[in-house]
């Protein structure tokens, strides 16, 4: 099952403009499209959570298709632009760690930013039922069981 994971959670990412977000989710009619194409591999009861670095601890929970979606409307909002570079999906048996870039600029001043990230997924029954969004790589790699 595990191979399918890594394969749903490529998926789950091909299903966002990575390349342009800012620009996608300025779009209604761009943010309906992505919703039907994650429509059936996201679990209705899906949580999407933003973990910051250690000292910070989890940050706000959103829920569902809908949440995740507002998830990315409110991370985008400081951004004059914004991408993300997927470098490597881990398999994780139940958890898909996908290894990014991110690449930006704020939207105040234009100043340019490149950090490392991860996202942990877990999968159940064929659906993402939570995803994590991880500053901290070393933090995401300990989530999923791949780091002591």
């Amino acid at each position: 099952m595990s191979a399918e994971n890594v394969q749903l959670a490529t998926r789950i990412m091909d299903g966002l403009p990575l390349a342009d977000l800012g620009d996608a989710f300025g779009d209604p009619g761009r943010i309906a499209a992505m919703g039907a194409s994650l429509e059936p591999l996201v679990d209705p009861d899906l949580e999407v959570v933003a973990v910051g670095p250690e000292y910070t601890g989890e940050g706000t929970l959103h829920r569902g298709l809908t949440g995740y979606l507002e998830f990315w409307a409110d991370w985008l909002e400081p951004w004059e632009s914004f991408r993300i570079e997927a470098e490597e999906y881990l398999d994780a048996g139940d958890m898909v760690v996908m290894l990014a870039r991110q690449v930006g600029s704020t939207e105040a001043g234009g100043v340019p930013i490149e950090s490392l990230g991860a996202a942990v997924m877990t999968f159940d029954g064929g659906r993402v039922t939570r995803i994590e969004f991880h500053l901290d790589r070393d933090r995401a790699m300990k989530a999923a069981g791949l780091a002591e």
